[in-house]
Protein backbone atom coordinates (compact mmCIF):
# COMPACT_ATOMS: atom_id res chain seq x y z
CA UNK A 1 0.00 0.00 0.00
CA UNK A 2 1.50 3.33 -1.06
CA UNK A 3 -1.13 5.80 0.19
CA UNK A 4 -1.31 7.00 3.78
CA UNK A 5 -3.03 4.66 6.21
CA UNK A 6 -3.72 4.61 9.93
CA UNK A 7 -3.11 1.25 11.52
CA UNK A 8 -3.40 -0.78 14.70
CA UNK A 9 -0.85 -3.60 14.84
CA UNK A 10 -0.84 -6.11 17.68
CA UNK A 11 2.77 -6.61 18.70
CA UNK A 12 2.15 -8.83 21.74
CA UNK A 13 -0.65 -11.00 23.08
CA UNK A 14 -0.39 -11.95 26.74
CA UNK A 15 -2.56 -14.06 29.04
CA UNK A 16 -2.69 -13.81 32.82
CA UNK A 17 -5.18 -15.92 34.74
CA UNK A 18 -7.74 -15.79 31.94
CA UNK A 19 -7.09 -12.15 31.06
CA UNK A 20 -6.36 -11.60 27.39
CA UNK A 21 -4.05 -8.60 27.06
CA UNK A 22 -3.06 -6.92 23.80
CA UNK A 23 -0.16 -4.56 23.24
CA UNK A 24 -1.09 -2.54 20.18
CA UNK A 25 0.92 -0.02 18.17
CA UNK A 26 -1.30 2.68 16.67
CA UNK A 27 0.34 4.81 14.04
CA UNK A 28 0.46 5.94 10.42
CA UNK A 29 2.35 4.73 7.38
CA UNK A 30 2.41 4.93 3.60
CA UNK A 31 3.37 1.25 3.28
CA UNK A 32 1.48 -1.04 5.65
CA UNK A 33 3.14 -4.25 4.47
CA UNK A 34 6.62 -2.84 5.00
CA UNK A 35 5.63 -1.54 8.46
CA UNK A 36 4.25 -4.95 9.44
CA UNK A 37 7.40 -6.69 8.22
CA UNK A 38 9.42 -4.33 10.39
CA UNK A 39 7.48 -5.27 13.52
CA UNK A 40 7.73 -8.97 12.72
CA UNK A 41 11.51 -8.82 12.92
CA UNK A 42 11.23 -8.47 16.68
CA UNK A 43 7.67 -9.77 17.14
CA UNK A 44 7.13 -12.68 14.70
CA UNK A 45 3.44 -13.02 15.59
CA UNK A 46 2.58 -9.35 15.03
CA UNK A 47 -0.63 -8.85 13.08
CA UNK A 48 -2.76 -6.04 11.71
CA UNK A 49 -5.92 -5.58 13.76
CA UNK A 50 -7.36 -2.54 12.00
CA UNK A 51 -6.68 -0.18 9.11
CA UNK A 52 -8.31 3.21 8.62
CA UNK A 53 -8.23 5.60 5.70
CA UNK A 54 -7.30 9.09 6.91
CA UNK A 55 -9.95 11.77 6.85
CA UNK A 56 -9.78 13.55 3.50
CA UNK A 57 -10.59 16.88 5.18
CA UNK A 58 -7.86 16.62 7.84
CA UNK A 59 -4.18 15.82 7.66
CA UNK A 60 -2.98 12.34 8.59
CA UNK A 61 -1.12 13.39 11.79
CA UNK A 62 -4.31 15.01 13.12
CA UNK A 63 -6.27 11.81 12.46
CA UNK A 64 -3.54 9.82 14.20
CA UNK A 65 -3.71 12.06 17.26
CA UNK A 66 -7.48 11.57 17.33
CA UNK A 67 -7.02 7.79 17.41
CA UNK A 68 -4.42 8.11 20.17
CA UNK A 69 -6.74 10.26 22.26
CA UNK A 70 -9.56 7.75 21.83
CA UNK A 71 -7.27 4.80 22.61
CA UNK A 72 -6.28 6.39 25.91
CA UNK A 73 -9.90 6.15 27.04
CA UNK A 74 -9.93 2.36 26.59
CA UNK A 75 -6.33 1.30 27.25
CA UNK A 76 -5.05 0.94 30.81
CA UNK A 77 -1.44 1.72 29.87
CA UNK A 78 0.37 3.72 27.20
CA UNK A 79 4.04 3.80 26.22
CA UNK A 80 4.33 6.41 23.47
CA UNK A 81 2.38 4.89 20.55
CA UNK A 82 1.97 1.42 22.09
CA UNK A 83 -1.26 0.91 24.02
CA UNK A 84 -2.10 -2.00 26.33
CA UNK A 85 -5.72 -3.16 26.18
CA UNK A 86 -7.85 -5.90 27.59
CA UNK A 87 -9.35 -7.76 24.63
CA UNK A 88 -12.87 -6.43 25.13
CA UNK A 89 -11.59 -2.91 25.67
CA UNK A 90 -9.80 -3.08 22.35
CA UNK A 91 -12.95 -4.34 20.64
CA UNK A 92 -14.86 -1.32 21.95
CA UNK A 93 -12.06 1.03 20.92
CA UNK A 94 -12.01 -0.48 17.42
CA UNK A 95 -15.75 -0.05 16.95
CA UNK A 96 -15.68 3.55 18.13
CA UNK A 97 -12.54 4.38 16.16
CA UNK A 98 -14.38 3.45 12.97
CA UNK A 99 -17.24 5.69 14.03
CA UNK A 100 -14.80 8.51 14.71
CA UNK A 101 -13.19 8.28 11.29
CA UNK A 102 -16.57 8.25 9.56
CA UNK A 103 -17.91 11.07 11.69
CA UNK A 104 -15.07 13.37 10.67
CA UNK A 105 -14.75 12.28 7.06
CA UNK A 106 -17.78 14.05 5.66
CA UNK A 107 -19.07 10.68 4.46
CA UNK A 108 -22.37 9.16 5.46
CA UNK A 109 -22.24 8.17 9.11
CA UNK A 110 -23.41 4.94 10.66
CA UNK A 111 -27.03 5.21 11.70
CA UNK A 112 -27.74 5.14 15.39
CA UNK A 113 -29.28 2.02 16.88
CA UNK A 114 -32.93 1.93 15.88
CA UNK A 115 -35.81 -0.33 16.90
CA UNK A 116 -35.98 -3.62 15.04
CA UNK A 117 -37.96 -3.52 11.83
CA UNK A 118 -39.96 -6.31 10.24
CA UNK A 119 -39.45 -7.29 6.62
CA UNK A 120 -37.57 -9.64 4.28
CA UNK A 121 -34.79 -7.22 3.37
CA UNK A 122 -33.85 -3.88 4.87
CA UNK A 123 -31.74 -1.39 2.96
CA UNK A 124 -28.43 -0.75 4.70
CA UNK A 125 -27.01 2.77 4.80
CA UNK A 126 -23.46 2.81 6.09
CA UNK A 127 -21.81 0.09 8.18
CA UNK A 128 -24.17 -1.45 10.73
CA UNK A 129 -24.43 -4.71 12.62
CA UNK A 130 -27.60 -6.55 11.70
CA UNK A 131 -29.10 -9.66 13.30
CA UNK A 132 -31.97 -11.09 11.25
CA UNK A 133 -34.25 -13.58 12.97
CA UNK A 134 -36.15 -15.74 10.46
CA UNK A 135 -39.56 -16.53 11.84
CA UNK A 136 -42.62 -18.45 10.68
CA UNK A 137 -43.88 -18.24 7.09
CA UNK A 138 -40.70 -16.60 5.87
CA UNK A 139 -41.11 -13.41 7.89
CA UNK A 140 -38.04 -11.88 9.46
CA UNK A 141 -37.29 -9.51 12.30
CA UNK A 142 -34.13 -7.42 12.33
CA UNK A 143 -32.05 -5.95 15.11
CA UNK A 144 -29.76 -3.16 13.92
CA UNK A 145 -27.05 -1.33 15.83
CA UNK A 146 -23.79 0.56 15.42
CA UNK A 147 -21.98 -1.34 18.23
CA UNK A 148 -21.60 -5.11 18.35
CA UNK A 149 -22.11 -5.37 22.10
CA UNK A 150 -25.30 -3.25 22.04
CA UNK A 151 -26.64 -5.30 19.13
CA UNK A 152 -25.98 -8.51 21.07
CA UNK A 153 -27.90 -7.13 24.06
CA UNK A 154 -30.83 -6.06 21.87
CA UNK A 155 -30.91 -9.47 20.17
CA UNK A 156 -31.04 -11.28 23.51
CA UNK A 157 -33.79 -8.97 24.79
CA UNK A 158 -35.83 -9.69 21.67
CA UNK A 159 -35.57 -13.43 22.29
CA UNK A 160 -36.46 -12.95 25.96
CA UNK A 161 -39.54 -10.86 25.19
CA UNK A 162 -40.83 -12.63 22.09
CA UNK A 163 -39.60 -16.22 22.35
CA UNK A 164 -39.42 -16.96 26.10
CA UNK A 165 -35.65 -17.44 26.11
CA UNK A 166 -35.34 -17.33 29.90
CA UNK A 167 -37.89 -20.11 30.27
CA UNK A 168 -35.83 -22.34 27.96
CA UNK A 169 -32.45 -22.07 29.71
CA UNK A 170 -31.08 -22.55 33.21
CA UNK A 171 -29.41 -19.64 34.99
CA UNK A 172 -26.49 -19.31 35.03
CA UNK A 173 -26.37 -20.30 31.36
CA UNK A 174 -22.92 -21.73 30.61
CA UNK A 175 -23.09 -23.24 27.09
CA UNK A 176 -19.78 -25.04 26.87
CA UNK A 177 -17.72 -22.22 28.33
CA UNK A 178 -15.94 -21.59 31.62
CA UNK A 179 -18.18 -18.63 32.45
CA UNK A 180 -21.85 -17.79 32.17
CA UNK A 181 -23.06 -16.11 29.01
CA UNK A 182 -26.33 -15.13 30.75
CA UNK A 183 -26.34 -14.71 34.51
CA UNK A 184 -28.44 -13.25 37.31
CA UNK A 185 -25.51 -11.22 38.68
CA UNK A 186 -22.96 -8.99 37.02
CA UNK A 187 -19.82 -10.92 37.94
CA UNK A 188 -18.29 -14.36 37.54
CA UNK A 189 -15.55 -15.59 39.83
CA UNK A 190 -12.22 -16.41 38.18
CA UNK A 191 -13.06 -15.04 34.74
CA UNK A 192 -13.00 -11.74 32.88
CA UNK A 193 -16.52 -10.69 31.94
CA UNK A 194 -18.22 -7.66 30.48
CA UNK A 195 -21.76 -8.18 31.70
CA UNK A 196 -24.41 -5.80 30.40
CA UNK A 197 -27.96 -5.67 31.75
CA UNK A 198 -30.81 -7.48 30.05
CA UNK A 199 -34.51 -7.25 30.71
CA UNK A 200 -35.98 -8.80 33.86
CA UNK A 201 -32.80 -8.35 35.91
CA UNK A 202 -30.45 -10.62 33.98
CA UNK A 203 -27.02 -9.95 32.49
CA UNK A 204 -25.23 -11.04 29.31
CA UNK A 205 -21.47 -11.36 28.85
CA UNK A 206 -20.25 -9.37 25.83
CA UNK A 207 -16.56 -10.12 26.46
CA UNK A 208 -16.14 -12.05 23.20
CA UNK A 209 -15.04 -11.05 19.73
CA UNK A 210 -17.30 -10.66 16.71
CA UNK A 211 -17.34 -14.39 15.92
CA UNK A 212 -18.07 -15.18 19.56
CA UNK A 213 -21.00 -12.77 19.69
CA UNK A 214 -22.48 -14.33 16.56
CA UNK A 215 -21.99 -17.81 18.01
CA UNK A 216 -23.84 -17.00 21.23
CA UNK A 217 -26.69 -15.22 19.43
CA UNK A 218 -27.06 -18.25 17.16
CA UNK A 219 -27.15 -20.57 20.17
CA UNK A 220 -29.90 -18.51 21.79
CA UNK A 221 -31.90 -18.44 18.56
CA UNK A 222 -31.59 -22.21 18.11
CA UNK A 223 -32.84 -22.77 21.65
CA UNK A 224 -35.89 -20.69 20.72
CA UNK A 225 -36.39 -22.71 17.53
CA UNK A 226 -35.72 -19.95 15.02
CA UNK A 227 -33.01 -19.30 12.44
CA UNK A 228 -30.72 -16.30 12.42
CA UNK A 229 -28.61 -14.51 9.79
CA UNK A 230 -25.94 -11.85 10.22
CA UNK A 231 -25.58 -8.94 7.82
CA UNK A 232 -23.75 -5.68 7.67
CA UNK A 233 -20.29 -5.12 9.14
CA UNK A 234 -19.94 -8.29 11.25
Amino acid sequence: MTSDALYAIRVERLSYGGLQILQVKIGRTNDVERTLRGYRRSHPDAEILDLWKPNADLDTPMCERGLHNLAEKYAYQRNREVFTFLQESYNEFSENASLLIKKTSGQQQKPKTTPATRGHETEQTGDVYVVQFVEDEGHSFEIRGDLQSKTMVDAANYLITNHDLMERIEIPWVPGRSKAVINDRDEWEGAVVAYQPLEDGYYIDTNVNSAGKQREIKRMAQICGIDVNFKGDW
